[in-house]
């Protein structure tokens, strides 16, 4: 059964809540049991003639959205909770190791190795929205069988989600926060192959049909030959490695070239821990992009997406005949620790 604290652990945050609503056997919330934990709970404060599940228990399921993680968490592997709301800066250690070798010589001491340290900062950044009801409106929104500040509730998680997966891609302006696409420290992008003067997978497949699933194999295969030559000999083709795709591109992963076979079915086959997620935002101004990273080098963590809390709701303010809630996000974008982990493509 999930708990307060376990909302919290995960960056969920209700200021002033009193427990978590019951469920039954099926998922489905149990009212009953629910309303008798209230009644025993003697710290709850007295209805304000709104049902007070909806403000003094939270609904797991109102958050549920919070916990999938979106497209662009799942390019990096995942994201992740850093520190709280509160803080400003976050700053992590970046080690480089130099030095090298000589000759034994009991009497020469010439080589030697160090260590060089950076601690690249990140700001967080927070936004908000507000969830608005009213007397009347929550009235007839019963009368409709519809649970008004629950579904409202619902809606703010959803925006707050779609915005923080907007801030892991572009980083928020203004501040040191920055995304999967414009971190400063990214390698250049490389160009697909061309042939006969194209480079996109559509002009190429077009004038080669018979080839379409080794032309797309073949780019992403370079990409993997990009990783591979800058991260000294810690990845081969059983790595655990990401691909990030558009929707717009990912058919082209299943257009087979004259003897039947796909991309997919080639990429599934030489690297086995291939896992392909549809990033839209990967359709860009500039052309269509392909991502490849690795989630983890040399058992390290390479890069991630990160967040203080990931859902903070405020407390529910009355007003004459109306309540309101705030509802806040964080964000520390997109984290990138080995910047060798990421490999990327433009224009194909």
């Amino acid at each position: 059964m999930i708990t307060l604290e376990d909302l919290k652990a995960k960056g969920i945050v209700f200021e002033g809540a009193r427990g978590v609503m019951a469920y039954d056997a099926n998922g489905k919330t149990d009212f009953q049991k629910t309303v008798t934990n209230m009644a025993m709970d003697s710290a709850l404060t007295p209805n304000v003639g709104f049902p007070g599940s909806f403000f003094q228990y939270v609904d797991p399921q109102i958050t549920e959205v919070l916990f999938g993680v979106t497209n662009a968490a799942r390019l990096t592997g995942g994201d992740v909770k850093q520190g709280s709301w509160e803080q400003e800066f976050y700053n992590f250690p970046v080690e480089e190791v130099h030095g090298g070798v000589t000759g034994y010589n009991d009497f020469d001491d010439a080589s030697s190795v160090d260590v060089n340290y950076n601690y690249p900062v990140r700001e967080l950044g927070r936004f908000q929205a507000t969830i608005k009801y009213g007397d009347l409106e929550s009235a007839k929104a019963s009368v409709a069988k519809i649970e008004l500040a629950s579904r409202k509730q619902l809606a703010a998680a959803k925006i707050i989600a779609e915005y923080a997966n907007s801030f892991y891609m572009h980083g928020i302006s203004g501040k040191q926060n920055y995304g999967i696409l414009n971190d400063p420290n990214l390698n250049a992008a490389i160009s697909p192959a061309s042939i006969g003067g194209n480079s996109t997978w559509a002009s190429k497949i077009a004038a080669n049909p018979g080839d379409a699933g080794n032309i797309v194999y073949n780019d992403i295969n370079a990409l993997f030959a990009e990783l591979s030559s800058k991260n000294g000999g810690h990845v081969d083709a059983n790595s655990r490695i990401i691909l990030g795709i558009s929707n717009s591109m990912a058919s082209y992963l299943n257009t087979p070239n004259q003897f039947g076979a796909t991309a997919e079915e080639m990429l599934r086959k030489n690297f086995p821990n291939l896992e392909v997620v549809q990033v839209p935002e990967l359709s860009t101004a500039q052309g269509e992009q392909l991502y490849m990273l690795l989630p983890e080098v040399a058992g390290q963590q390479t890069c991630t997406t990160a967040f203080a809390d990931k859902l903070r709701v405020g407390r529910l303010i009355p007003f004459t005949s109306s309540f309101r809630q705030k509802a806040v996000g964080t964000s520390w974008g997109f984290i990138l620790k080995v910047a060798s982990a990421v490999a990327r493509m433009q224009g194909i």
